[in-house]
């Protein structure tokens, strides 16, 4: 059932703190060239919103720049900080803004170790300033209204973008330019915001939080592809990896030419995460051959649920960090 509300309490103020971290949204267009360049501080950025009667904004400027220079960690650092800021009881809720590359990731880092009943939103913007379409002041004046909206709570960690929110365990960045690039293939927005209302569908399953300080970042990712060999997986064990995400086959399968190589890595226990590379779906351990999925379960690959391998390799990251035992590694993937 839909449950529509509006912003605060219209007795107090709402506070909203806002973290700015870089990316497309604070990034100038350049029309001659055709090219898109980081130009503003947050503190320019906050400058350029309307202004909200109704909402206080306090500023953190984390860093300022482009998202594909933000590793997991600085997205680990960034949570605590944000966990600290709530803390004060004035503060009713969280921005966070980021460039749209890497957003799917951090945000789901955060869906992982942030553990406070306060709204944290993450956004940022398809397109740079002067470009046609710049979608970044409605963005990000959409996600501080809902960071301040009582009905936000207890929702976990949001992606808000082009009036749709989404829960951080589902959203993808869907395409490379379009306003509509971020979408959750797997359910659906968790709700939407037209002007000022704030309608909420629902509220997503709560996951296990996990306390960490360091996250172990020695994870890769690999991509199956049609008679693919054992050359990235043999070159990921030799260089000493942790852990290891494979991006399977429809219902997560490989190539037999990568088998022995896979039982290699789990003998030497590296815990091996297969995913699907279908945009939706999950791997299912039922294909009874070298290299389909039931064989693969078999010689110990874990299956990774739903999870697209990006977000695997964070939770993988996560977990290695929290306990390096395979079988608790297993567990927390096929729960």
């Amino acid at each position: 059932m839909k449950h529509v509300t509006e912003s605060k309490d219209l007795h107090r103020k709402a506070k909203v703190a806002v973290f700015t971290t870089g990316g497309t949204i604070v990034s100038n267009f350049n029309r001659a060239k055709g090219t898109i360049t980081p130009v503003y501080s947050g503190k320019e950025l906050l400058g350029f919103m309307p202004e909200c009667d109704c909402i206080d904004l306090e500023l953190h400027e984390f860093c300022n720049m482009p998202s594909p220079y933000l590793t997991p960690n600085d997205g680990l650092k960034l949570a605590k900080k944000v966990e600290d800021v709530l803390k004060d009881s004035t503060i009713d809720g969280a921005v966070v803004v980021q460039g749209t590359d890497t957003l799917e990731e951090i945000v789901y880092l955060f869906h992982l170790v942030l553990d406070v009943p306060k709204p944290v939103v993450f956004t940022g913007a398809m397109k740079s300033r002067n470009q046609l379409y710049f979608d970044g002041t409605g963005n990000l004046f959409g996600a501080i209204k809902l960071a301040a909206c009582s009905d936000a709570s207890e929702r976990g960690v949001m992606a808000y973008f082009n009036q749709e929110i989404h829960s951080a365990r589902y959203v993808v960045k869907t395409h490379t330019d379009n306003l509509s690039a971020f979408k959750s293939p797997e359910c659906g927005p968790i709700g939407r915001v037209y002007n000022d209302r704030i309608i909420f569908y629902g509220k997503p399953e709560a996951e296990r939080k996990y306390q960490i300080d360091q996250l172990d970042e020695k994870v890769v990712l690999i991509k199956a592809a049609c008679g693919m060999d054992d050359l990235f997986i043999r070159a990921s064990i030799d260089s000493g990896v942790s852990g290891m995400v494979i991006e399977g086959l429809g219902a997560g399968n490989l190539p037999p030419k990568t088998v022995k190589a896979v039982a290699n890595a789990i003998n030497r226990g590296i815990p091996v995460v297969m995913v699907s590379r279908c945009i939706t779906g999950c791997p299912m351990g039922m294909y009874e051959y070298e290299g389909g999925g039931a064989n693969l379960r078999d010689i110990g690959v874990i299956m990774g649920g739903s999870l697209n391998g990006q977000k695997a390799r964070i939770k993988l990251m996560v977990l290695l960090t929290h306990n390096k035992n395979v079988e608790y590694i297993r567990q927390a993937f096929e729960e």
